[in-house]
Parts: structure tokens; C-alpha cells; sequence
């Protein structure tokens, strides 16, 4: 349950192309309430089951930060991964309550050989004095639990928990982020609206602002780090607002030779590494950052 914690995180942070993420262990830590220690062990597990891949790409300032992909574990290690039962009877020689070869005894000897098990492993016929046996059925029997017709409501099943969890937690306003998006960024590419999860785009780009909202609630940097959506809108806002001042992010700067200008679009700043990138003022210059100060 801790790792598939580890990889729910993960995949909120992974892009919707290509499914890289790079959280940091620090990060992980926080996201999961887990040690250290426990987040280590964990993503060894998923790496060895199969679930996420480690592409061998570090990023970062200190340049120690891993890239790793999530991935689909092939059908043999989903069953490595089952647990092993054991088809044979519960007397087999391998369990130990079968001897595996008679005592010897001389037909001479004085010393009488050793009372054997009366437990035998063939099927004895029940003729009615089978109590035990017949106990042990009554016994399994009776554990079956009776259905409720109220306990529906009152212990809903792993499944609507689960689902009952994600609805409360899906509290993304998406088409309100991307209103405040094209408000401070007039010039950019407009979205088609409504957003269906019928189409692929459609989908992706849900997917990119929800796991970003989610990961904007636990940031310990301004503007995020919020409890509600009201607050959430405002950090978005304050976002937007922030970014729009690079002459770079509103597609008005000189693109280098032979490359295209730069066209701002929600899908860019949805991703991830864009996403950090413009909480680290990467795309801004000194004196746009001067203005920032002035305004504050």
C-alpha cells in the first residue's frame, strides 16, 4: 500500500506525453508522510515490478534529481508479482506429516517400531462418525456474512470509497484556469471549449492542469500552497500574472535563427518542467524581475 502511495504521487507529477516526472525524494516524502527510508525502499519496488523506469537523466541545480518514467509491467512480472499457491494436499511429504520412508525394523528384533500417525492422507468415506470433519465444514459455513439490506450505505465497498476519495479530492476548477490564463496572456493559442475527455487532447489537458493543481496545493513556494479552491484560483492568478511579465512567455521576444517564436499555450505551462522553470524565473530577465519587485 506505501508503494503504490509512491506511485500515485509519481504519476501526478508525470506529463501526459511522454509520462516523465522527476520528483525529488524530499518531495515524495512530504507528498506520502512517509520517512525517508520508506520512500527509498518503495520506488525499488516499483522499479523492480516494473511500474517505473529510471531513464538514466538527472536535472536540477545540483544536477541529482533522477527522471523516471512511468511504465506498464509485462504480463510475466504481474505474475511474479501474484502470490504463490500451493495446489498439493495439505499431507504431502513436503509439508513433514507424512514420513517419507518406513522405520526399519528386524523381523528378529525385540524393540516394537514406533507408533505411526493415525492421520492418513487418502479420503476416508464419511459413516457417521466423522465429528470433527464435519465440524470444520459447520465452521466454515457459518462465517459466510449475511447481507444487510443497510449495509450498502453504512460500509460502502473498497471501490466506492475509492471513487466516493477521488471525487472529493477532484476539486480542479479547469476551464476557470484557463480563463485567467488567456486573460494575462491575450496573444496566446486559444483552447477549444468546452473540454471533452471524449477526445485525446481533451483528456491530456485535463489531466496536465488537475496534476498541477494538485501538486500546487502542497508547494512551499509563493504563490501556492493553498486549502480551497478560492485560494487556488488566486495562486493561479498571482501565477499567471507573475509569468506574464517575461517578454519571452508572451511571444514577444526574437526567436533565435532558424527557430519559430515562442507562442504561449496552456499546454506548455502545464507541463511539468515548464511549470518549474517559470517558478524559477528561468524565462524572465533582471530587469523584468525589478518590475516584479516594484509592483510587490
Amino acid at each position: 500500500a506505501s508503494a503504490k502511495h509512491v506511485l500515485t504521487v509519481m504519476a501526478n507529477c508525470a506529463n501526459s506525453i511522454d509520462f516523465l516526472c522527476y520528483p525529488s525524494i524530499a518531495y515524495l516524502t512530504q507528498a506520502t508522510s512517509q520517512d525517508r527510508k520508506t520512500v527509498i525502499k518503495n520506488m525499488a519496488i516499483l522499479r523492480q515490478k516494473g511500474y517505473i523506469k529510471d531513464t538514466g537523466k538527472m536535472i536540477g541545480h545540483t544536477n541529482k534529481v533522477h527522471v523516471y518514467q512511468l511504465c506498464q509491467p509485462t504480463d510475466e512480472q504481474i505474475e511474479n508479482d501474484q502470490p504463490q499457491t500451493d495446489e498439493k494436499s495439505g499431507n504431502s511429504t513436503e509439508n513433514g506429516t507424512v514420513p517419507k520412508t518406513e522405520p526399519f525394523t528386524s523381523s528378529n528384533s525385540t524393540v516394537f517400531p514406533m507408533k505411526q500417525s493415525q492421520i492418513s492422507a487418502q479420503t476416508v468415506p464419511f459413516l457417521g462418525h466423522g465429528k470433527v470433519k464435519k465440524e470444520k465444514e459447520s465452521t466454515c459455513t457459518s462465517t459466510v456474512p449475511i447481507p444487510d439490506s443497510n449495509s450498502e450505505n453504512q460500509n460502502p465497498s473498497p471501490k466506492q470509497q475509492k471513487k466516493s476519495d477521488t471525487k472529493k479530492q477532484d476539486d480542479c476548477p479547469v476551464e476557470q484556469i484557463i480563463d485567467l490564463f488567456e486573460r494575462h496572456f491575450p496573444n496566446a493559442r486559444k483552447s477549444i471549449r468546452p473540454l471533452s475527455h471524449k477526445t485525446q487532447a481533451g483528456s491530456k489537458r485535463i489531466a496536465a492542469i488537475r496534476a498541477r493543481w494538485n501538486e500546487a496545493k502542497t508547494l512551499k513556494v509563493q504563490p501556492f500552497g493553498f486549502s480551497d479552491p478560492s485560494q487556488g484560483l488566486r495562486a493561479f492568478d498571482n501565477f499567471f500574472k507573475i509569468a506574464a511579465l517575461s517578454k519571452f512567455l508572451r511571444g514577444e521576444a526574437e526567436p533565435s535563427q532558424g527557430r519559430k517564436p515562442f507562442v504561449p499555450n496552456i499546454d506548455s505551462f502545464m507541463s511539468p518542467s515548464f511549470f518549474i522553470n517559470c517558478l524559477e524565473y528561468k524565462y524572465h530577465n533582471e530587469d523584468e524581475l525589478l518590475v516584479e519587485d516594484d509592483d510587490a
